[in-house]
C-alpha cells in the first residue's frame, strides 16, 4: 500500500559524506483519496507503462551485460522525474530514503563535513556537531590534500568526494593543510546524532544566541529546552541564526512558530487542486526582542520560520537575501521501501507574497565574510553579521 507524505525541501545541496541528506517539509493526507487518485492516473497512461516494464525486461532478457536487476527500472524512474522540468523532483532507492529518514531522527551517517572543490583537493566549509570529524579536531577551513596516500590535486570533484564515501568499517587517513602546517587524521565513517538546536549566551550576558540547524523531529524540544536556559541565565533579547539553514519538516516549524507567536495563522499552503491547509499558533508566545540572521543558503522552512517571524513584528531580519524556496513536494513511500517527490504546492507565511525564485530580501542588509561557512562553530568575537545583530538589539 502507499503512503503519501507532503515535504517542503530546500534545494541547497549539502554534501554530508556517504549520506544522502535532503530537507522536507512534510505532511500526511488521506490513504483512500491517494489510492483513488493513483488509480486514476494509472488508468489514465497505461501505454507509458506498459512500454517501460517492456524495455526493462527486454534489457534483462537480452543484454550482454551483467546488469544489477534493479537498476535500469531506478534510472528510467529519476530520468522521467528529471524531464518534467521540476527541478525539487527526485526518486531515491530504498537504501537513500532509509538514510533520509534516519536523518530525520537526527541520525546521521559519515564523517560529517561540507566540502566545496579547490585546486589543491577539498575545502572543508563545515564540520557536522557530533560528528566523527567534529570528534577528530577538523576545523572548517582546512584543506585535505590527499585521502588514504592518495593525492587529490588534478582529480575532478567526483572522482575527489568519491574517495571519502565508505562503510563504519572502513579507515581514512586525511593529509590537512591548516594555516600552512601539513596534519593528518585518521578517522571512520559513523552513525551519529547531530542535535538540530545549539544555543549559548553571548559576552554581553544578556543576548541569547539560538542556533537552528535545521527543522526535524527534535527541534522544538531543543528550542525550548534551550531558550528557557538562556532565560534563566539572563537573557533578555534573542538572535536566532538560521544562516545555512536548508530547511525541515512542516511540523517542526510550526510547533517552534507556536511556541514563538500569539494566535493566529502562522503557515498556509495552497494544493495543487486550489485547495488550502492553514496552520496555525495558540494564545501563548515568547515575547522577546529578536533578530533572526539568514544569508543565501537560507531555504525551505527556515525561510518560512523567518517570514512568519517578520510577519508576526517579531523579529527582524538581518543579513542577506534568502534562497527563495516556496512550493511544497509530495513524498511517495512506494512497497520496495523506494520513494519519490515532486512539486504539488505552493507555500505562504501571513502578510508576504510568495517568494519562490525570489527570496526574503533582509530587514537589514549585512554581507557575509566568505570565510564563514561553518556558523555552528562561529562565535561573536570573529562574526561581524552576529556582532551586528547585538548591536541593533542594543538600540532597540
Amino acid at each position: 500500500m502507499f503512503k503519501k507524505r507532503f515535504s517542503l525541501p530546500t534545494l541547497s545541496v549539502l554534501l554530508i559524506l556517504s549520506v544522502l541528506l535532503t530537507f522536507q517539509i512534510t505532511f500526511v493526507t488521506m490513504r483512500e483519496e491517494y489510492d483513488r487518485k493513483l488509480k486514476e492516473q494509472q488508468l489514465e497512461s497505461p501505454d507509458e507503462a506498459e512500454k517501460l516494464a517492456h524495455i526493462i525486461q527486454l534489457i534483462r532478457n537480452y543484454s550482454i551485460y551483467d546488469i544489477d536487476p534493479n537498476l535500469p527500472a531506478d534510472k528510467a524512474i529519476a530520468a522521467y522525474l528529471s524531464s518534467t522540468g521540476d527541478r525539487y523532483a527526485y526518486y531515491y532507492t530504498a537504501k537513500e530514503y532509509a538514510k533520509y529518514l534516519a536523518a530525520n531522527n537526527g541520525n546521521q551517517s559519515g564523517i560529517g563535513i561540507t566540502v566545496i572543490d579547490c585546486e589543491q583537493g577539498l575545502t572543508i566549509t563545515s564540520v557536522k556537531l557530533s560528528s566523527p570529524a567534529e570528534k577528530a579536531g577538523l576545523k572548517a577551513g582546512d584543506c585535505i590534500t590527499d585521502i588514504n596516500e592518495t593525492t587529490l590535486a588534478g582529480k575532478d570533484y567526483a572522482a575527489k568526494t568519491n574517495l571519502l564515501i565508505g562503510k563504519t568499517t572502513d579507515t581514512f587517513v586525511l593529509t590537512v593543510l591548516r594555516d600552512n602546517n601539513e596534519l593528518v587524521f585518521t578517522l571512520k565513517p559513523a552513525v551519529y546524532e547531530s542535535p538540530s538546536v545549539i544555543g549559548s549566551l553571548l559576552p554581553d550576558g544578556k543576548t541569547g544566541l539560538v542556533r537552528i540547524e535545521n527543522f526535524i523531529n527534535d527541534t522544538e524540544e531543543l528550542f525550548k529546552q534551550i531558550t528557557s536556559n538562556l532565560k534563566k541565565k539572563g537573557a533578555k533579547q534573542f538572535i536566532y541564526d538560521l544562516r545555512g539553514n536548508p530547511g525541515g519538516s512542516l511540523t517542526s516549524v510550526v510547533a517552534v512558530l507556536d511556541y514563538l507567536l500569539p494566535k493566529g495563522i502562522v503557515v498556509t499552503l495552497e494544493n495543487y487542486d486550489g485547495s488550502k491547509n492553514e496552520y496555525t499558533s495558540d494564545d501563548n508566545s515568547f515575547d522577546y526582542p529578536a533578530v533572526i540572521l539568514v544569508n543565501k543558503n537560507t531555504a525551505s522552512a527556515g525561510e518560512l520560520f523567518a517570514s512568519c517571524m517578520r510577519d508576526y513584528n517579531a523579529a527582524i531580519l538581518m543579513g542577506e537575501t534568502t534562497y527563495g524556496k516556496g512550493v511544497a513536494q509530495s513524498f511517495f513511500t512506494l512497497p520496495d521501501g523506494s520513494a519519490i517527490k515532486f512539486t504539488t504546492a505552493k507555500y505562504y507565511s501571513p502578510h508576504t507574497k510568495n517568494y519562490d525564485g525570489v527570496g526574503l530580501s533582509p530587514d537589514i542588509s549585512i554581507s557575509c565574510p566568505t570565510d564563514l561557512t561553518d556558523f555552528a562553530h562561529s562565535v561573536y568575537e570573529t562574526d561581524p553579521q552576529m556582532q551586528a545583530a547585538v548591536a541593533h538589539l542594543n538600540k532597540s
